[in-house]
């Protein structure tokens, strides 16, 4: 892990990850811990078959949300090593966006704070392991919103990343863990294949994948990056096209901003996104970091709303 904890612009991070900056790493240890744990630790053929052949896009609820409640979709830019708590909060807000009793735009409260994520990584330096910071998430403690919290003495209105990096010794204080165990992730399950990422997907789950993949910075024909390169990093997947036989593709979100990555873009997908092919999943995905999340008990079978293209996406 790094002990760097200094913070540094967008375009520094970029270049640190492409150096070797450790956002995400893998820990056995970790990941066997959280799994001995939970009532569903594998997600197998839970959902099996619901994306095979269809488009799923959750991010068109995350979209309409967020641009009702006045924020721009996906904006906030990580300024140190906390992907991991990034790409958390992107699973659970997908799967919290994508609940079918949010019938308006007027049931959607704010995005999740990244900071009690982060601070929850059990260590002093930078870097995290998905199963840490999803299992924190779940069992102990939970998500917080992005707005302050006058009664615990803090102020989780704007991304402060210091927050997190301050709590990471000593861990998560006692109040705010209690506060954040209010909002607990429902479940989260263990996605060993990519047809298990479709498929949860598919129903508007959320997908963290922790990995070493790392990917060109121009998105080719309809949004796709090439592998290029290493990054010990953790994005989220919210979309997936499963209409090509043999060529399944996902959209990745990362939490680098919008300006790191150029090219086309493809089914209205966010800034700041790219797609990935069906056998580069899989191997990001036999990483062993890789969790469905969703905001309920279980993975309940569900339909996604349709948003509009037009008025959401453009």
């Amino acid at each position: 892990m790094n002990e760097d904890l200094s913070l540094h612009t967008p375009e520094e991070i970029v270049r640190l990850y492409d150096a070797g900056l450790i956002g995400s790493y893998c820990s056995p240890e970790d990941t066997d811990r959280l799994l001995s744990t939970l009532p569903l630790p594998l997600f197998g053929d839970l959902l099996a078959g619901d994306g095979k052949g269809r488009v799923c896009l959750p991010f068109k609820a995350v979209v309409e949300f967020e641009k009702a409640a006045g924020r721009t979709p996906y904006d906030e830019v990580q300024l140190t090593g906390d992907c991991v708590s990034h790409a958390v909060r992107g699973a659970a807000d997908t799967a919290r966006a994508n609940d079918p009793d949010l019938r308006s735009t007027e049931d959607w409260i704010d995005r999740t704070a990244t900071e009690p994520l982060y601070g929850a990584r059990g260590h002093s330096g930078q870097g995290a392991t998905c199963a840490r910071i999803v299992g924190w998430a779940h069992q102990r403690g939970g998500l917080m919103l992005r707005k302050s919290y006058p009664d615990l003495g803090i102020d989780l209105a704007n991304y402060n990343p210091k927050v997190g990096i301050s709590w990471g010794g000593a861990g998560v204080p006692e109040n705010v863990t209690s506060e954040a165990a209010k909002h607990r992730i429902g479940t989260i399950s263990l996605i060993t294949t990519w047809e298990q990422a479709r498929d949860a997907l598919a129903n508007g789950y959320g997908v963290v994948c922790c990995s070493s993949q790392g990917f060109s910075k121009h998105r080719g024909p309809e949004g796709v990056c090439q592998p290029e390169g290493s990054w010990a990093h953790a994005m989220q997947w919210h979309a997936v096209d499963d209409t090509r036989p043999g060529d399944c593709r996902f959209c990745v979100q990362n939490s680098w901003g919008f300006t790191y990555l150029s090219g086309p873009l493809h089914l209205g997908q966010p800034e700041g996104s790219f797609w990935i092919r069906q056998e580069v999943a899989q191997r990001m995905i036999q990483a062993g970091g890789t969790y469905a999340v969703s905001n309920v008990n279980g993975f309940p079978r569900r339909t996604l709303k349709d948003w509009g293209n037009a008025e959401v996406l453009k």
